[in-house]
């Protein structure tokens, strides 16, 4: 990652060398210890300082935060599941 960022949220998921994913200002991004920072799939809805927890299926939840698309601060209780088998949030 060549710029500074902030606000980051970890999730570490057994079986995967992914062990940070962070939304910054291009779109999400996970660091794999062999290959780098990777670009993956964009969450439906922005947020910052929500929180990352893995699930047993391998999946990780995001829960909470603060609505970026409104940019006014305004906290969320929305969720969002990201698969990394389909690099894809539902």
């Amino acid at each position: 990652m060549s710029t500074p960022q902030y606000v980051a949220s970890a999730a570490l998921l057994e079986g995967l060398p992914a062990v940070l994913w962070k939304e910054v200002d291009e779109g999400w991004v996970r660091f794999d210890p062999a290959a780098g920072w990777q670009t993956i799939a964009p969450m439906g809805r922005a947020r910052a300082g929500h929180t990352l927890s893995p699930l047993p299926d391998g999946r990780v939840l995001a829960a909470g935060g603060i609505d970026q698309i409104a940019a006014t601060g305004i906290r969320t209780s929305s969720t969002e599941i990201y698969d990394p088998a389909s690099n894809a949030w539902q």
